[in-house]
């Protein structure tokens, strides 16, 4: 959504280039990019904990049971968790980068 967000900025501010406008549309969409991350801060620092424990628990099964093939079918829950995870860090990166390329 908020990707959507900054392609509808700039989709309109080539359709109309005023300024002006464009300046308080600027604002207002700093302000909402602002708002989410502050509501999202505490999500995402609780997903990087879950990411690191994940890893953790991964190695020690690994290591206890041995071999990766036996652990495998164990892990999938753990290895899809892990996907999700990167892929919610893949999205906000490139909100972010999305809003660097923005012309201030």
């Amino acid at each position: 959504v908020l990707t959507v967000t900054a392609d509808m900025f700039c989709y309109r501010l080539i359709i109309d280039p005023s300024m002006a406008e464009a300046k308080q549309d600027w604002n207002v969409l700093q302000a909402l990019l602002r708002r989410a991350a502050s509501s999202v801060q505490l999500a995402l620092v609780i997903l990087l904990a879950m990411m690191a424990w994940l890893v953790a628990a991964f190695s020690l099964d690994y290591v206890g049971l041995g071999s990766i093939l036996s652990t495998f079918r164990l892990q999938l829950p753990r290895i899809l968790m892990l996907c999700g995870v990167l892929r919610v860090f893949i999205a906000a990166a490139g909100v972010t980068d999305k809003c660097a390329r923005i012309p201030s």
